[in-house]
């Protein structure tokens, strides 16, 4: 798509989406050029634990690694501890989101340990579990970037046993030919290679942190039109 009119890409509103949580999960952007609008499935995540095929019509690009923390309450003997083995956690009260694949990983990372989860309440947003974390009510595991607003009174603890979740391009194979798309994709690129911390910032962050959802093209489901 050749053309003078440089590509520009916007992410969702802020509003569309708060400081929460998702593994699984791809951000649509709005590529537009030209008077002419694409819809891309910019960037998709999964967690080590729950690997994901990936739809053949499609290919992805690794932007960066997203280590899920122990959130606990600020007074908690843990608080100021070094890694915690996942097993000594065996009989506290959790807090995980709905069912979700951030949910199946709190499962499987417990279940890894030699143990069940107690999963005394449940939220869709891992702001809301951050509080509750606060508050005393349990403890829960949450990726790094969903935890960039943390209440004072909570604590982050790397598990001894890592989870990880991984965050991607998706684009459909050979899109990365368009210009418009490839300005998107370069872009995060750019932004995931900035000092630790610092990538994905703005509204791509917030609406990665703020939904846990599993996209077509990783669930195996036929994508809908349009993507790349």
């Amino acid at each position: 798509m050749a053309s003078s009119t440089p590509a520009r890409a916007t992410a969702p509103p802020a509003s569309s989406a708060g400081p929460g949580t998702s593994p699984s999960q791809a951000s649509a952007i709005t590529i537009a050029a030209t008077g002419t609008r694409y819809r891309l499935r910019a960037v998709a995540h999964e967690y080590d634990l729950l690997p994901r095929p990936l739809d053949p019509l499609f290919e992805r690009r690794e932007l960066l690694s997203d280590p899920v923390l122990l959130a606990v309450p600020a007074d908690h003997p843990l608080a100021a501890g070094p890694p915690v083995p996942l097993g000594s956690l065996a009989g506290l009260p959790f807090l995980a989101p709905r069912d979700t694949t951030s949910a199946e990983m709190i499962q499987r990372a417990c279940a890894r340990a030699g143990f069940v989860p107690r999963v005394v309440a449940r939220a869709s947003d891992f702001a809301v579990l951050l509080s509750l974390v606060a508050a005393g009510a349990g403890v829960t595991l949450v990726p790094a970037l969903a935890a960039r607003w943390l209440p004072p009174q909570v604590r982050l603890i790397r598990p001894a046993e890592p989870v990880t979740r991984q965050v991607f391009t998706v684009s459909r194979r050979g899109g990365d030919r368009k210009p418009a798309v490839r300005v998107v994709l370069d872009a995060l690129a750019a932004e995931a290679a900035q000092a630790p911390g610092r990538g994905l910032s703005g509204h791509l962050a917030e609406d990665l942190a703020g939904r846990d959802e599993d996209p077509a093209v990783l669930a195996g489901r036929p994508a809908p039109p349009g993507l790349g």
